[in-house]
């Protein structure tokens, strides 16, 4: 079984093209806060390539040695906020653990 802390957190959501530049640095420096206040927090930004009609697929992901648990989840989603104006629909929340061998 999966230990806490292999618990990660995938946040996804789309972001209209013109948004992309405004919405990258508003997660960079969240996320910069975030590693800030959650000691051991590591986390990511990525995209998927391309676009569809318009939108970029942008996730973000979060690793803390204890876990991505419900208070680092709350964090995150509190953190991310403002971000609302910015993106198309609603930012999508899920949580993996790697596969054990």
């Amino acid at each position: 079984m999966a230990m806490a802390g292999g618990v990660r957190l995938f946040v996804y959501y789309r972001v209209p093209l013109a948004q992309l530049p405004a919405l990258v640095d508003l997660v960079t420096a969240m996320q910069a806060e975030l590693r800030r206040s959650l000691p051991g927090l590591t986390a990511e930004l990525m995209r998927r390539p391309g676009a569809a009609d318009g939108l970029v697929m942008l996730m973000e992901v979060y690793r803390h040695p204890a876990g991505a648990d419900d208070a680092v989840e709350a964090a995150v989603n509190a953190a991310a906020a403002g971000l609302s104006g910015l993106i198309a629909g609603q930012r999508q929340t899920e949580r993996f653990v790697p596969l054990q061998a």
